[in-house]
């Protein structure tokens, strides 16, 4: 199937003096979202999240990502195992503990337990969250900083996602896995010609927040408040994820923009990346947030520029909160 393609340059006009006149408004093309291929054993909640993952890969400029039958069997594995047994049978949620006890152990980590499934990989990723729906699960990865990366990394091409329910806690909810995988050999990631960004040029949905205290790891706290105070919203999560491990972001900008009379205002905010994240250490993929919740129904602009194996860009888009 042909695909969109994203050549991560400079936006037209390129010497736009006034970013949010020139910026890229999409609008965004999902019509690829059902363009990934599901496993034939596939349940409708494997196809549902399979779709909504390709929504927002697609969206962005990358390759669909397909299902896989062993890589959905180790995600459902490992629901199963969070889903009934006590959570000291888990204590990192992406690990598994053969303690008297413990039931269904099928591996100690996601790299060992989609080994188990069958499947042979050269890379993998996983993500775990406790939505009620395939579809919100996949949201509410995508809407934050860490568990966004592995839906924007081109080299991922089958997925696996599972889904049971069990105890939580003093709750009962849905045990939601979604493992990423690479085979060693077969089927391999498409590169795209550029980098790619999100929230996607011209996407109106966009939330007006971020509770970066519910995600784990906690990511750096707005502006200078060190230890991110629970129950605080920053502004929405924006990202850029590049193709080559070869970048450098030089400068980076956020701005409130009013279309109708072109005013462009700057918006303080923290950009996080390889430099200053130990969590990002190795990762093509930088992230900013607003330092206070955005409001709604309002277009924000962002530009960065900077290079990419010694070829400067400047990429400059908008996005619509909801």
């Amino acid at each position: 199937m042909t695909m969109p393609t994203d050549d991560g340059g400079p936006v037209r006009p390129t010497n736009c003096t006034n970013p949010c006149v020139c910026a890229d408004r999409g609008p965004p093309d999902y019509r690829y979202a059902t363009s990934g291929t599901p496993a034939a054993s596939a349940t409708p909640e494997q196809r549902a999240a399979l779709v909504r993952t390709n929504r927002w890969r697609t969206a962005a400029g990358l390759a669909p990502i397909d299902g896989n039958a062993q890589v959905d069997e180790a995600a459902t594995q490992h629901a199963q195992f969070m889903a009934t047994n006590q959570q000291s049978c888990w204590p990192g949620a992406h690990n598994q503990t053969n303690a008297a006890g413990c039931n269904g152990f099928t591996g100690r980590d996601p790299g060992a337990r989609i080994t188990a499934a069958g499947y042979q990989w050269s890379t993998y990723g996983e993500v775990i969250d406790w939505a009620d729906t395939p579809e919100s699960a996949v949201d509410e990865w995508i809407w934050t900083v860490y568990h966004r990366k592995p839906f924007m990394r081109f080299e991922y091409v089958h997925i696996g996602y599972g889904r049971v329910r069990g105890p939580f806690g003093s709750r009962e909810a849905f045990h939601n896995v979604m493992d990423f995988a690479t085979p060693r050999s077969g089927a391999m990631p498409t590169r795209p010609a550029g980098f790619v960004v999100f929230p996607v040029p011209g996407q109106t949905d966009v939330p007006t927040g971020f509770r970066g205290d519910l995600e784990g790891p906690t990511p750096p706290a707005p502006g200078t408040l060190g230890t991110w105070p629970r129950g605080m919203s920053s502004g929405t999560v924006v990202s850029a994820h590049f193709n080559d491990g070869n970048f450098e972001v030089t400068s980076h900008e956020l701005f409130r923009s009013s279309p109708s009379s072109n005013q462009c205002d700057p918006v303080e905010h923290t950009f996080i990346s390889r430099a200053n994240d130990a969590n990002l250490r190795n990762a093509p993929d930088v992230f900013l947030y607003a330092n206070q919740q955005l409001p709604a129904q309002t277009e924000f602009v962002v530009r960065l520029r900077g290079a990419v194996n010694g070829s400067n860009f400047e990429r400059t888009w908008a996005f619509t909160t909801r």
